[in-house]
């Protein structure tokens, strides 16, 4: 049997498009109209959107899209535009090692694969789109200790976290002190703490200004020696060098 629609969802997001089509070019009872709505239920809607930043209402009662809006956006386009100048490199890079590489955003205090190249049998379960948890994966603690101070004690106060393998570290305490050595030494490891079989290693990606924006991880079998783990922290390193300076070449060929 369907799920019945909701019907005040359904209305919401009818006027919400039709605030993002208007662009602050008319007032309310004009919107209310094109969205076939009562004047009363569009005020409403309309509060309510404001609340949670989707729409921002602007001088004589003009609306357009709200800061919550405009970070998605803003992170959409960013993550399309990382993604499209990492894939070459990235690919050229799990090809070489015959390992499988990621990239990933933090969304939600969730992992997003952004991206995945894989020539070996690591990691064969993800794609890209999928979610995973941060506090476990190499790319999530990258992302986490990158966050400010405010944003990672809020993720923090969600745990204890649940242990996938024995390895996990699921204590906040004990997870707060493991980001800020990720954050001092520039780089992470997930051993074997998603998957007793799978070790990786993660590194930040940032943008022309420093800022943070992605992480790259490089997926393996547990069990290598040690000097393979460390040959390939070593040539994800210099990938993400080339990485960052396709993103300041894309940055300042941006017009004014």
């Amino acid at each position: 049997m369907a799920t019945p629609a909701s019907q005040t969802l359904e209305k919401a997001l009818g006027l919400f498009a039709v605030v993002l089509a208007d662009d602050g070019n008319s007032p309310l009872s004009v919107l209310a109209e094109r969205a076939g709505l009562p004047f009363s239920t569009a005020h409403r809607l309309t509060a309510t959107l404001e609340r949670q930043g989707m729409i921002q209402k602007e001088s004589r009662g003009r609306y357009v899209a709200g800061p919550t809006m405009l970070a998605a956006a803003r992170t959409l386009d960013e993550g399309r535009l990382v993604a499209r100048l990492s894939r070459p490199v990235l690919a050229g890079l799990a090809r070489r090692l015959k390992q499988t590489v990621h990239l990933g955003q933090l969304e939600d205090g969730m992992v997003t694969y952004l991206l995945k190249e894989s020539h070996g049998p690591a990691a064969t379960f993800t794609q890209e789109g999928m979610q995973l948890e941060a506090y476990c994966s190499g790319i999530g603690k990258v992302l986490l200790a990158h966050l400010d101070e405010d944003r990672r004690e809020r993720y923090l106060a969600d745990g204890p976290f649940v242990a996938l393998t024995p390895s996990t570290i699921v204590k906040p305490s004990a997870l707060r002190d493991h980001l800020a050595i990720v954050k001092a030494q520039g780089w992470a490891v997930d051993d074997s703490e998603v998957f007793e079989t799978l070790k990786c290693v993660a590194a930040p990606l940032r943008c022309s200004d420093g800022t943070v924006v992605a992480a790259v991880s490089i997926s393996s079998p547990a069990g290598l020696a040690d000097d393979a783990y460390e040959h390939a922290l070593v040539t994800l390193l210099e990938a993400v060098t080339t990485i960052e300076a396709k993103l300041t070449h894309a940055a300042h060929a941006k017009p004014d």
